[in-house]
């Protein structure tokens, strides 16, 4: 398999997943609204919906990230294409794992192109096959069309992560997710192994050298086969 088509690996290593955090309602019910707005082909009202929550104190990341991907859908409407990828790009910036594009792709497929270039280039910096692997549940979820036609790389083994012992006993826990490109021999390339998301930063060490000592089943071409 050539050195060009090198994929992008996320994965989330068990480190005791954390429990959800309930939304509020306000920025729920706002994002409620605004979508029923786009049904109705209320951009103008949508948009203005859709700014109250990307500016609000009350949202979170994860509804200020679906508020700026529902903008991008609003302003796709309105025929402003450079808008889309601002606001696409806003909502990588405040959650770069979201995976809207299955639901994008049932309203027009070029928003879902769209998001999934925009967020290639956020995770991997250039054009390459790229997943959303983790190994509690384990599964595999591919990013991008260069990824559908690939078969995505797996971990083989690795070292075991060690719980760092003052988050241990402060019962400090959550799901740690890193970005790694594989190489062609199944090694991740150092410089690209990347923290993406943490619970707290003395859990990283351990998941860099997780991802950077395991050794991975490369990716390789599915097309033809």
């Amino acid at each position: 398999m050539s050195r060009t088509i090198l994929c992008a690996l996320t994965f989330a290593t068990g480190l005791i997943p954390a429990p959800s955090r309930l939304s509020g309602q306000r920025p729920a019910q706002l994002l409620a609204d605004a979508r029923d707005q786009i049904r109705a082909q209320k951009l103008d009202s949508a948009i203005t919906l859709l700014h109250a929550i990307t500016t609000s104190g009350e949202a979170d990341s994860s509804e200020r990230a679906e508020a700026f991907v529902w903008l991008g859908v609003a302003t796709f409407y309105q025929g402003h294409d450079s808008a889309v990828t601002y606001a696409f790009r806003d909502a990588l910036g405040s959650n770069p794992l979201l995976t809207p594009a299955s639901h994008l792709a049932r309203l027009d497929s070029g928003l879902a192109a769209l998001w999934e270039h925009e967020q290639t280039i956020a995770l991997c910096g250039e054009s390459l096959p790229a997943w959303l692997w983790s190994l509690q549940p384990r599964q595999t979820l591919a990013l991008n069309s260069d990824a559908r036609t690939t078969r995505g790389p797996e971990i083989v083994s690795g070292p075991q992560p060690w719980y760092p012992d003052n988050l241990r006993r402060a019962e400090i826990q959550g799901r740690v997710w890193a970005r790694a490109v594989i190489d062609t021999l199944g090694r991740a390339e150092r410089p690209s192994v990347r923290i993406l998301g943490t619970p707290h930063p003395d859990f990283n060490r351990s998941v860099t050298e997780y991802a950077e000592h395991a050794h991975y089943r490369v990716a390789v071409s599915t097309v033809g086969r």
